[in-house]
């Protein structure tokens, strides 16, 4: 690691302090996938927990290789994909600034960590009826291409729109983007079997009140565990950022300076953290009052969804929200996203983990909160609702691209080696399992296991 301008003793003990919070800081974001994995099997159907656990193996695993093959390059400013965007006038010459940063691994993890998290997040909007064979290809293009150059575009110095939207730690960035992905898998995959009456196959009133009854979360205390989960590995995603963007070194500035400048750096790592810890609070206390005003019963999935929904909500102005502002911003957000996902119900659209309403809708509010948090600055609260719209917009779009073309390519291959032993598995469009699988349940048909008996079929 070397740097063109002189360190510092101060400089140099930094540096520990940064390449050390930054790898805590990525162990705490990959912490968030057994949040996800619990929160996730807990929410769906008992036939379908393993099928939800392969999701979440796949996204970690694949998205690993991806991202270090493809995904990173482009993220980090390089690779084939940097120059498509230079042609569209999309980058600039990077302003050069005395910064002090973690090593390139170290970005590596932290950011591997974000990437994962969002392609996870689609997946809870997908659950039950997609081909995983699909599934684990769209995860590849996800990682590969949609999330890096999304980042890239409004993260990196070298991009001609950074610093035009504030998104401290991805709120529309991580969370929107992987609900809008979701909310493209969803509609092209059309509901469950059983979801609003939905039978496309005439599967006749008692297999439909059977499956409408079993598509109930299934396992509370699993799910609860996954939300506190993801609510520890949020404190890495938010408060990590700040170590992960660098620190300006103090190339000449004396030691009161470098002092003052150690004291505002912790003190905003301190408010960010509380930030993230009041904003879920609020969001359920906001959840419990509206809930027993309307005297309605304290739902326990609303109030899981209420935590995460509040703290998507913060994630954007984290670094620049007073805590009465994080509080607010976790009672909007909570409140958002009961709206929403009540009304997605009366569209008929099928997000059994209601991604769409606790990150992509919490993900606009976030945007446009921290639009509010800093009115003098250029991301005013209408630009910030124009660029999250934009990338919640953009990515949907490019996502229902992304699902065909993954369908596509799995007629293709089926087509040249033979679909024969795989016919249990799909349905006649390729991305949706076959009706009979989807009513037996994706663990006995695709993994031949019992979630919670293990009868293993050989």
């Amino acid at each position: 690691m070397n740097f063109d301008f002189p360190l510092s003793a101060v400089d140099i003990t930094m540096l520990g302090v940064i390449n050390v919070g930054v790898f805590i800081s990525a162990v705490l974001v990959l912490l968030m996938q057994p949040g996800f994995m619990l929160f996730e099997a807990g929410t769906v159907s008992r036939k379908n927990v393993l099928n939800n656990i392969f999701k979440n193996i796949v996204d970690l695993s694949v998205g690993g290789i991806v991202f270090w093959l493809i995904g990173w390059q482009t993220l980090s400013g390089q690779g084939p994909i940097i120059g498509y965007l230079q042609e569209f006038g999309l980058t600039r010459e990077p302003p050069k600034a005395a910064t002090l940063t973690a090593v390139d691994a170290l970005l590596f993890l932290f950011n591997f960590g974000f990437v994962s998290a969002s392609a996870t997040i689609c997946s809870g909007a997908v659950t039950g009826r997609i081909s995983p064979y699909v599934y684990v290809v769209f995860a590849a293009v996800y990682v590969a291409v949609i999330y890096p150059v999304l980042g890239f575009i409004f993260w990196h110095p070298a991009s001609a729109l950074y610093g035009v939207f504030h998104d401290f730690a991805g709120a529309m960035i991580v969370h929107g983007a992987g609900a809008a992905a979701g909310l493209a898998g969803a509609i092209l995959l059309r509901p469950r079997i059983g979801f609003n009456g939905y039978d496309p196959v005439g599967v006749g009133r008692e297999t439909m009140f059977r499956l409408t009854v079993s598509h109930a979360p299934h396992n509370m205390p699993l799910a609860a565990l996954g939300m506190f989960l993801l609510w520890l590995g949020w404190f890495g995603f938010n408060a990590g950022t700040l170590l992960a963007g660098g620190v300006e070194a103090a190339v000449g500035a004396s030691f009161a300076v470098q002092e003052a400048r150690i004291g505002e750096l912790f003190s905003s790592f301190g408010q960010i953290a509380v930030n993230t810890a009041i904003a879920p609070c609020a969001a359920v206390v906001a959840t419990v009052v509206v809930q027993s005003m309307l005297r309605e019963p304290l739902n326990m999935m609303t109030l899981l969804n209420s935590v995460i929904a509040g703290l998507v909500g913060v994630t954007a102005g984290a670094d620049i929200m007073p805590v009465a502002g994080a509080a607010l911003v976790g009672v909007v957000a909570a409140i958002a996203y009961r709206v929403t996902a009540r009304s997605l119900v009366r569209l008929s659209i099928d997000d059994p983990v209601s991604v769409v309403a606790a990150h992509g809708v919490a993900g606009v509010i976030a945007a446009v909160a921290a639009g509010l948090a800093k009115p003098d600055d250029t991301a005013t609260w209408l630009s910030q609702l124009i660029f999250a719209s934009a990338i919640f917009g953009g990515v949907f779009v490019v996502s229902l691209v992304a699902f065909k073309l993954a369908d596509l390519l799995c007629r293709v291959v089926a087509m040249i080696f033979g679909a024969a032993p795989l016919n249990h598995i799909w349905s006649v469009g390729y991305m949706r399992v076959h009706h009979e699988t989807e009513i037996v349940g994706l663990d006995e048909e695709l993994h031949g296991q019992d979630g919670y008996n293990f009868r293993d079929r050989g």
